[in-house]
């Protein structure tokens, strides 16, 4: 995943809830090619699962359009989900609190459906927290598309990382298998 900080694009992993940053290429002739950066209770495997959680509580459609991605008609749909003032119900309380470990306080979700119900593409795109929008400009957009390729991550073995990992983790291979044709 390749995030914006402090207006200078880094390359990020989200393990398990974990958040690395990779290291200057300078850095990198240490042995060392991972910073450990923040751990978030909730576990960023989650946050999917959450927010799908979130919308089916209560959606605001934030806007809609017919579109073409790859010279293919699409229909975008964009969400948004702001769970901060419904902290009563627990698929809210639980992303608002997931959120503001990372410093947002709500999100949008867009998705590109085709005409046979296809899915084409997601982005969400997280917003800062309300009382901090003026201080920074930190947002955070994820994009998901090429839905079909096959991916190949490898978690950065220990040795690997620079800072301080919550005590007793343990990193593992982990291998996404392509889709069966």
């Amino acid at each position: 995943m390749n995030l914006v900080v402090k207006k200078r694009q880094v390359e990020a992993l989200e393990i398990g809830g974990d958040t690395f940053y990779k290291v200057s290429p300078e850095e990198q002739k240490t042995g060392k090619l991972w910073r450990w950066v923040h751990h978030c209770p909730y576990g960023a495997d989650d946050l999917w699962a959450q927010t799908v959680a979130a919308i089916r509580q209560r959606p605001w459609l934030a806007g809609d359009g017919a579109e073409l991605i790859d010279d293919v008609p699409v229909y975008r749909y964009s969400l948004l989900v702001s769970p901060r003032g419904d902290k009563r119900v627990p698929a809210m309380a639980l992303l608002y609190a997931h959120l503001l470990s990372h410093g947002f306080d709500r999100l949008t979700v867009h998705a590109w459906l085709a005409e046979d119900m296809t899915t084409r593409k997601i982005r969400l795109h997280y917003l800062p927290r309300f009382d901090q929008r003026q201080a920074h400009d930190r947002f955070l957009t994820v994009d998901y598309a090429d839905f079909g390729i096959g991916v190949d991550l490898v978690v950065p073995r220990p040795d690997q990382i620079t800072g301080k990992p919550r005590q007793g983790r343990t990193f593992r291979r982990i291998a996404l298998p392509a889709p069966s044709k």
